[in-house]
């Protein structure tokens, strides 16, 4: 069971992983913070760990790059604290982005688990203004509850009920004076984002694991100088997870979803070590 509980929160990773959402770009107008949301749930790679290598080990390593980030390094250390329960770490962190983050793992009988995340994560981002383009770090907290049933001997391979809130923080910047002499009243404007989902995993061949995934977002844009923007409704996310070699993986994701779309691709690869534990390298673009 330790073994068990391990590959679940190495695969599920955190529930409130952040994307951009859509930025105003007005003159006297808040200008949202392009962070509320979800970029992916990673409940949808489960089962496609170091298990299917006969390998096992609680430390995950990876490197991302971001096209408004830059290269990130990510790092997961997971410890079983008993034949029920695990707890994991885990740590993002480059020029532009700071994530850390800790999770637990319950298990509640043979087929179903409870994991619980909190999140911060803090990004230098670039915000349009009339009077030009401003840099900030941004900060933002999330919390994150995820349920999931696993099925045996079915095509179904598990279903997942989660959800999460995250804030956004706001920030004022000074006023800049205009070529036409008047003022541009620059707001970044932090956000609330309350999310619910639904999913299911499926294994329709052997090597693959297709995740599908519906999602509902609430999300309230703290604005200062209009009024708040508020944002709602149903979206969708598919995932496919494939094993091309007994040590490299795919991973494909597409999301659309009312905060935000989303296309993201990325391979793994898997180097075993000396004490039977591995090294897991993964690149991601999206």
């Amino acid at each position: 069971m330790k073994k068990s509980l391990i590959s679940l929160l190495l695969t599920l990773s955190l529930v409130t992983g952040l994307a951009p959402a859509s930025t105003m770009q007005t003159s006297t107008a808040s200008n949202p913070a392009t962070q509320v949301g979800v970029a992916q749930n990673e409940a949808d790679t489960l089962n496609l760990d170091s298990s299917q290598f006969g390998l096992s080990g609680p430390l995950d390593i990876s490197t991302q790059y971001s096209q408004n980030y830059g290269v990130s390094v990510d790092a997961h250390y997971v410890q079983a604290l008993s034949d029920w329960n695990a707890a994991g770490i885990e740590g993002q962190f480059g020029a532009n982005l700071q994530c850390y983050g800790i999770t637990f793992a319950q298990m509640l009988t043979a087929n179903q688990r409870l994991k619980a995340t909190v999140e911060h994560l803090r990004q230098d981002m670039s915000f349009n203004f009339a009077a030009g383009t401003s840099k900030r770090w941004i900060g933002q907290n999330a919390y994150g509850l995820d349920y999931q049933y696993q099925f045996s001997k079915s095509i179904v391979r598990s279903l997942d009920v989660s959800g999460y809130y995250a804030k956004a923080n706001s920030a004022q910047l000074p006023m800049a004076v205009l070529p036409n002499g008047m003022w541009d009243l620059r707001h970044i404007a932090g956000g609330e984002d309350r999310n619910g989902s639904v999913g299911v995993n499926v294994s329709p061949w052997k090597t693959g694991l297709l995740g599908l995934q519906g999602n509902y977002d609430d999300v309230r844009y703290d604005t200062q100088y209009e009024s708040n923007q508020h944002t709602r409704g149903l979206g969708a996310t598919v995932t496919l997870n494939q094993l091309i070699t007994q040590k490299v993986k795919m991973n494909l994701l597409a999301s659309d979803r009312q905060v935000y779309s989303q296309l993201g691709a990325g391979l793994s690869y898997l180097i075993p070590t000396s004490a039977k534990n591995f090294w897991e390298i993964t690149a991601k673009l999206s």
